[in-house]
């Protein structure tokens, strides 16, 4: 659940029903359900792991990186991408955490 009180959610898998097309959707505090491909906003199709974090943003871990949403009404649901090029050790990302102090924690397919 985000700081709008939205639930953010993912639907698919790699034998899920859009097939290798992962789908994440919005539903808002009036019952309202907004949908998007993963592919049209991230840099892998296939989503691993999604993290509300404390401050509003919406973090996703993919086969193709980290790609960040600010959820702040003033920054407008930009999304920031983190690769290999950014510092990341590898680009395939499995799972994320946020520990009590706010820090995230990534796994990666290396360990």
């Amino acid at each position: 659940v985000g700081r709008d009180r939205a639930v953010w959610f993912l639907l698919g898998d790699w034998r899920g029903p859009f097939g290798n097309e992962g789908r994440v959707g919005r539903l808002d505090a009036e019952g309202e359900i907004s949908w998007f491909r993963a592919a049209d906003e991230l840099p892998d199709y296939q989503v691993e792991d999604l993290l509300a974090d404390r401050q509003g943003r919406l973090w996703f871990a993919t086969p193709g990186g980290l790609s960040c949403r600010d959820g702040r009404q003033d920054a407008g649901g930009r999304f920031r991408h983190f690769t290999t090029r950014d510092g990341l050790p590898v680009d395939g990302l499995t799972c994320l955490y946020e520990d009590v102090r706010g820090d995230l924690w990534i796994g990666t397919e290396s360990g």
